[in-house]
């Protein structure tokens, strides 16, 4: 009767609980502060490559480039998400944040039903709810993140392999997501591949073992007895099927990089694979962080789902796991272990490199969380969740209007004025940032419209250099007619001033 008597955009919100709730809880953690601040760490680097792609000839824009100089780290799938934003926007922060909502959001959208087809709507809204208030989830809608890009194509690879019933055409779509997450990051996506061999083979050893069953005797009497197992039925087809979808994912993705080898060369191949693949798991070329990095971060920054997820593990090492979720609890064990595991191993430790996990982790805690709750506590979180989440997001949406409140840094006053500089300068000679001053360059880009020049040692140039305080990069000062030089605080010192 209650339902009857509904608003019928109400009643609609309610059928669809499971999918509009964690969505309104994600836009209510976006909402505050959504066009504030500016492009930091790799964020510039990211949106000046995306926005170029589409300010390029549609025949050159498959091959990132800063301006006229080819860009090897990485594949473009996550520059053409975010650049249509960026075109049609301007390079603004809202601009580039919401492609990172959408990408959060499908994301969210799978991982819940996913948990559906894997236990039961309860746990599916819980592990919603838990994905889209995780705080190294959510925090990478606030900028340009590829690891967000790959989460989603890795979460709708597991979603459509790890089935309570995986059937073949799942398996074969599945190499769609998988081919476009080695089109966002160079050979990461097949991490995916053996956590989910182990868990077909966890599901097909439980189905298959050999339980006491009866079976007819000499004189037709009843006998007990084991059902002997041949060791050909001990490996599940759906193993031969995900190899071979895994291959047709690595032929879906291999032209790019077929063409990329054959425009650019050994140099593509030398950043690729050496540098952005090889030398971030064996040298500290990018950075170096001890072994337990990660346990500490999820330690710091994984609350308040922290407790359920231990709790769940407890009770699975205690094998009290309720068996209609055994499958979903197994599998995000596997999963996040696995990951953990590889990702200790490497040199390289950014936090953004375990946003993968947090997808499998959420449908780990809500497990527990619904066998911890009654059916009355959860029947009445069904009830109200939507009003709730909508409340939530609609005081973040007029948190926006409040001048005083500031969520994100604002640009520095001192770069800005840098900017405002550059954008005044007129002068024939061109703008030169060091060789290798990548953030520095997209940074003038997206603020001036204008691509800077990368130094070119072997040879003069009259230009302005752009330049770090301290230290110098060796550089002949001589050899330039103007300065602009960026101190530590990105204090302005011009020598000689660009008015001269």
């Amino acid at each position: 009767p209650v339902q009857r008597a509904a608003h019928p955009i109400l009643l609609f919100l309610l059928r669809r609980r499971l999918i509009v709730a964690p969505l309104l809880l994600l836009l209510a953690l976006w909402l505050p502060g959504v066009a504030q601040g500016w492009f930091r760490t790799d964020a510039p680097v990211y949106a000046a490559l995306s926005l170029n792609t589409y300010l390029r000839p549609l025949a050159e824009s498959w091959s990132p480039a800063f301006g006229d100089t080819p860009y090897f780290n990485k594949p473009p799938l996550a520059f053409y998400l975010h650049g249509l934003s960026l075109y049609i926007l301007g390079p603004t922060m809202l601009a580039a944040r919401i492609p990172a909502l959408l990408v959060a959001g499908a994301t969210v959208v799978i991982t819940a039903l996913h948990a559906k087809s894997l236990t039961n709507t309860r746990t599916a809204l819980l592990a919603g709810l838990v994905l889209a208030s995780s705080l190294e989830f959510f925090r990478y809608t606030k900028t340009i993140s590829l690891d967000l890009v790959l989460t989603l194509c890795l979460t709708a690879t597991v979603a459509l392999i790890a089935r309570p019933k995986a059937r073949t055409p799942h398996i074969y779509l599945a190499a769609i997501p998988l081919a476009l997450a080695l089109l966002t990051k160079p050979f990461v996506g097949l991490l995916a591949i053996p956590p989910l061999t182990i868990w077909l083979l966890t599901q097909h050893r439980i189905a298959s073992s050999p339980l006491p069953l009866p079976f007819q005797g000499e004189g037709g009497r009843a006998k007990r007895g084991r059902v002997r197992v041949s060791p050909s039925s001990l490996i599940p087809p759906a193993l031969t099927h995900l190899l071979l979808s895994t291959l047709l994912a690595c032929a879906l993705a291999a032209p790019w990089h077929i063409a990329m080898y054959f425009k650019h060369g050994q140099p593509f191949l030398d950043e690729y694979i050496g540098s952005q693949a090889v030398a971030r798991i064996t040298s500290s070329a990018h950075g170096s962080s001890p072994w337990f990095h990660y346990f500490q971060l999820i330690a710091e920054s994984y609350w308040p789902w922290l407790i359920p997820a231990a709790l769940a593990c407890l009770a699975f090492a205690r094998k009290r796991t309720l068996p209609k979720d055994k499958p979903a609890v197994t599998l995000a064990l596997i999963w996040c272990a696995f990951w953990f595991v590889i990702l200790s191993l490497s040199t390289d430790k950014s936090g953004r490199y375990l946003v993968p996990i947090y997808p499998l982790a959420a449908i780990l805690c809500a497990t527990w969380l619904a066998s911890f709750f009654n059916r009355a506590q959860l029947a009445a979180l069904n009830r109200s969740i939507i009003p709730i989440t909508a409340t939530l997001a609609i005081i973040a949406g007029l948190s926006n209007f409040i001048p005083s409140l500031v969520v994100h840094k604002p640009i520095d006053t001192e770069l800005n004025a840098v900017f405002e500089t550059l954008r005044k300068y007129d002068g024939a000679d061109p703008i030169i940032v060091g060789p290798r001053a990548k953030s520095l360059a997209s940074n003038i880009y997206l603020a001036t419209g204008e691509w800077p020049e990368f130094q070119d040692t072997e040879r003069t140039k009259k230009g302005v250099f752009v330049d770090r305080l301290p230290p110098f990069d060796c550089i002949d000062y001589a050899d330039y007619s103007h300065f602009l030089l960026l101190g530590q605080r990105y204090t302005i010192t011009r020598y000689p001033s660009l008015s001269e």
